[in-house]
């Protein structure tokens, strides 16, 4: 497992292993007294406060540590006080890139200093990227999870024209999905892919409701196993019962849609696209088309991949899946995830479903990945 030691340290590295040194000179000001600093990273799964990507105070006032990287690995990583709400911003709180850096065959260090928290600046302005007809249900009843959510509607062009009813797609995580303002690290581009896919002639048309995520809880949501490593999931069905019980009803009672299977569909990636996959194969007569985008199947000790290796096909269901190839910029983990995936759409094939397999060489776990994928997802899922 990667893990952080204190600097000069000699970090428990395996065959083909190298050190990557990261020295936190400066940090802002205003920084509290006793603060402690992390290292939120992909090869750390993206978690702010991980125990193994903790940084060591030096005497001089530095922060640093070391971890052992796969030899070739790409890590991208940002400093945090132990939350998302406490990231490193620009000095003017803006959002900033993930800091990244190539590993090659030797120990690296990186000197690096902080501008601000995000908690001690004034966000910057948000700059929205709204263009198709989308609108928000800021609070929507949503009683089987015990409070409310908000969603995002996107109708199709031509809507308000018209009196055609549409196929509708449900996909989780609405913050990342029309609006950058709104995003954790950029958006799919639903409303352009789906609005250029309209004049192309490629797609009739397509609703979309997203549904914010529960933020902390997000990984109790998406998952109905629970990861008892991570101590999180479980509340999978009860996610799934609010979007076919109490969602999906008044969408259909509220605009014009085609309520059948056959053109209902949900999506999603990461865990998003893991509970989706699993609410297909629960529920066919209601989702007859699933997209999974870079599913977490290793999630609760590989329970999602026991769960499609037994699932058999009960009613006619199109399921699209697709990975990265450099999902997390570790190689070995990369190889081991489209493993996995290339195993559950085997599987799934064996269990009768219609299933599309994409292989991205250059795919990253990053909304600028799914984006460029979701086209031609959709043409395959809801295309005639």
């Amino acid at each position: 497992m990667v893990a952080i030691t204190g600097l000069g340290a000699a970090a428990d590295r395996r065959p083909g292993e190298v050190c990557l040194t990261l020295v936190v000179t400066r940090l802002p000001a205003a920084t509290p007294a006793g603060a402690e600093l992390y290292v939120a990273s992909n090869l750390l799964g993206w978690r702010p406060n991980r125990a193994q990507g903790r940084l060591a105070r030096a005497a001089d006032g530095t922060w640093a540590g070391t971890m052992s990287v796969p030899a070739g690995a790409r890590v991208e990583y940002k400093l945090t006080r132990g939350s998302w709400e406490t990231v490193e911003k620009g000095p003017r709180g803006d959002e900033l890139h993930n800091r990244s850096v190539q590993i090659g065959r030797e120990d690296v260090a990186v000197r690096l200093t902080v501008a601000a928290w995000a908690d001690q600046v004034a966000p910057a302005p948000p700059h929205h990227t709204l263009t198709g007809n989308v609108a928000t249900v800021e609070v929507f009843p949503a009683p089987e999870l015990g409070g409310t959510r908000r969603l995002w509607l996107y109708l199709p062009p031509g809507y308000d024209a018209s009196d055609r009813r549409y196929p509708v797609l449900y996909m989780q995580d609405g913050q990342n999905l029309f609006d950058v303002a709104t995003s954790f690290a950029g958006e799919w581009e639903v409303d352009e892919s789906l609005d250029a896919l309209v004049r192309e002639g490629r797609l009739p048309g397509l609703i979309v409701v997203g549904v914010d995520n529960a933020g902390e809880a997000r990984l109790d949501e998406y998952s109905p196993w629970r990861d008892r490593q991570l101590g999180m999931g479980g509340r999978g069905d009860t996610y799934i019962r609010f979007l076919i019980h109490t969602l999906k009803p008044h969408v259909d009672r509220t605009w014009r849609t085609l309520p059948d299977a056959a053109h209902t569909g949900i999506a999603g990636s990461s865990m998003g696209g893991l509970i989706s996959l699993y609410a297909g194969l629960r529920h066919p007569e209601v989702f007859g088309r699933v997209g999974a985008f870079s599913p977490t199947f290793g999630f609760a000790a590989r329970r999602p991949v026991r769960f499609v290796r037994e699932a058999r096909v009960r009613l006619p269901q199109r399921i699209y899946l697709d990975m990265g190839a450099e999902e997390t910029g570790h190689p070995a983990h990369d190889r081991e995830l489209v493993e996995l995936t290339r195993m559950a759409a085997a599987s799934l094939v064996d269990g009768g479903f219609e299933v599309r397999l994409v292989v991205d060489a250059h795919g990253r776990h990053h909304e600028s990945s799914w984006a460029a994928r979701f086209p031609e997802a959709m043409t395959w899922l809801f295309g005639s």
